[in-house]
């Protein structure tokens, strides 16, 4: 830490130096005080005129500072520092030549000149010790800034003042429905990796944006979508790339990343995360790249929107603390995890950071049947009344236990619900185990059985039933039964539900939580009505829709 404020003030001390030894004695006129007083300041503000109300410039085109060509001069009167801007004119626009170069100044990245008429892009590190681009986050809008270009550049050359009117931070990007398509600039250091990841995080709103990175030539590396919604209703949160190094023979270069806005539904946030590719967990996961997401409604609930807001795992996360984090405000949810190949679990903080629950610790989270294809499901919903207040926000984190896979894009790692449960649809058959006699022309008598244990899930509801039989009888002798009613008993809503023929399907409302819905658990009645006396043992096929994990 004590180096790094060295490194400040020695790369500071050695800029105002070679400003003031080097660069004011080439200058068309200049000023005895380069960071003037706070009444000058004020002044020049309101008057939006150079300093000394002259014109300055660079006269000679051979000004060198550490090595490095000088294209002009940058001033920041607001927070008491100023910068040679380093770089090179190359077939008739400037750019830096040498990724380096910011290591002892600023520099541009790419424009057509420094006051000249378009777009000129300054870049430089923002270090958390204030060096070079580091105090940014002390200007504000309305403060002036001064730069001075080379007298060889142009016709004039002067000292021009600009106001601050708006400001972007590269590490986030803010949009709304006036989004402008912007390019930010990025410095990568290949000193200490081989492959650097660049990511950005959906932290807020659920708008669509797309992120293309070009290298210093101007080719386009990669793009992803972020933000975008498929036919189901699930968001992504977060999409990156990983880049290797263009070149052994240099370690730090310069890329381009264009955000172009895909679809606007509400004001959106995006973090911008980048590092060393081998620790992509960390730079992705962590309670800094919490994520907010919307209840998850299930196409079966009792809500008016019916479903969306499924989370699909993008990669397995990791350990306990570095896992991927969602923020929520809890109303009652149920939350359910499914998992096909990592041992995952999932706890919840509360606003202070400090976990109120941990499934791993839940004996009745952990699931072994009825659940779906996955190979591992946890669902808490009665826990978590114990232990979460209703209206209160939280943090769920998806984590790893025991070994963590190689990392990797896996958009199907874990399925996250936070709202409704997870319905999962099943189709089986079951029978009566007795026999039916139905008299000529009339209703036969109520036969009743009891669908009740490990065959039947807990949550199961019924959508539809069609009638089967068990006892041999061949397709033309059932065709006199002309109709067939079931109902469950059970039930406080336990209406007939009849169908016509034999073959044909009775149909039930299916919601969940809805007082009309049909569990498939309980005490069945069956009747028949048949044309010709028969005995049938009755049964029926039944498609129905039950909690993941129940």
């Amino acid at each position: 830490m004590c180096y790094k404020y060295y490194q400040k003030y020695k790369l500071n001390s050695d800029a105002d130096n070679f400003l003031t030894d080097e660069f004011d004695n080439i200058v068309n006129q200049t000023t005895d005080d380069p960071l003037y007083t706070d009444e000058q300041e004020n002044q020049a503000i309101q008057e939006q005129t150079p300093r000394n109300g002259g014109t300055r410039g660079i006269s000679s085109d051979a000004l060198k500072y550490k090595g490095y060509n000088v294209a002009g001069k940058l001033e920041m009167p607001t927070v008491r520092l100023q910068y040679p801007i380093l770089g090179d004119k190359v077939n008739g626009s400037w750019q830096v030549t040498d990724a380096n170069a910011i290591e002892v100044s600023v520099a541009i990245q790419y424009g057509v000149g420094l006051n000249n008429v378009g777009n000129t892009v300054i870049m430089g590190h923002n270090y958390r010790s204030g060096l070079f681009f580091g105090s940014n986050k002390k200007l504000q809008v309305g403060d002036t800034i001064y730069i001075t270009n080379k007298a060889i550049d142009r016709e004039e050359s002067e000292a021009l003042a600009y106001t601050i009117g708006n400001m972007t931070e590269l590490g986030e990007i803010a949009m709304d429905k006036d989004f402008v398509n912007t390019t930010y600039g990025l410095k990568a250091d290949f000193s200490t990796c081989s492959q650097i990841l660049i990511g950005l995080v959906r932290v807020s709103g659920r708008s669509a944006i797309r992120f293309d990175v070009f290298d210093e030539n101007g080719k386009k590396i990669n793009e992803k979508l972020i933000g975008w919604r498929d036919e189901n209703s699930r968001v992504n949160y977060k999409r990156w790339i990983t880049i290797d190094n263009p070149r052994e023979d240099s370690k730090v270069h310069l890329y381009n990343i264009r955000v172009n806005q895909v679809k606007y539904e509400n004001d959106t946030s995006y973090r911008l995360v980048t590092g060393n590719a081998q620790n992509s967990r960390e730079l992705l996961g962590g309670i800094e790249n919490c994520v907010d997401v919307e209840p998850y409604k299930d196409f079966y609930s009792e809500s008016t929107k019916k479903g969306g807001n499924l989370i699909l795992g993008e990669y397995i996360p990791g350990e306990i603390g570095k896992g991927y984090f969602y923020h929520f405000k809890y109303e009652g949810e149920t939350i359910t995890l499914c998992t096909r190949k990592a041992n995952l679990r999932f706890c919840i903080y509360d606003e202070n950071k400090k976990i109120q629950y941990d499934s791993k610790s839940d004996e009745y989270a952990q699931r072994i049947e009825w659940m779906g294809g996955f190979s591992c499901v946890q669902k808490a919903k009665g826990s978590l009344k114990k232990k979460l207040e209703i209206g209160k926000d939280y943090f769920v984190e998806v984590y790893s236990v025991g070994s963590i896979d190689d990392f990797e894009e896996d958009y199907y790692s874990y399925h996250l619900a936070i709202g409704d449960p997870i319905l999962n649809s099943r189709i089986d058959t079951f029978y009566a185990g007795r026999t039916l006699s139905i008299p000529e022309k009339c209703f036969s008598n109520v036969l009743a059985f009891n669908l009740q244990g490990g065959s039947v899930p807990d949550t199961a509801l019924v959508k539809r039933i069609t009638p089967k039989d068990n006892s041999g009888k061949r397709p033309h002798e059932l065709v006199a039964i002309t109709k067939f009613r079931v109902r469950n008993s059970t039930e406080s809503y336990n209406v007939w539900h009849t169908c016509t023929g034999f073959y044909n399907s009775c149909e039930f409302t299916m919601r969940v939580n809805s007082p009309v819905s049909t569990h498939l658990r309980g005490r069945w009645e069956i009747e028949a009505y048949s044309e010709d006396a028969i005995t049938i043992t009755p049964g029926f096929k039944v498609e129905f829709y039950y909690e993941i994990g129940d």
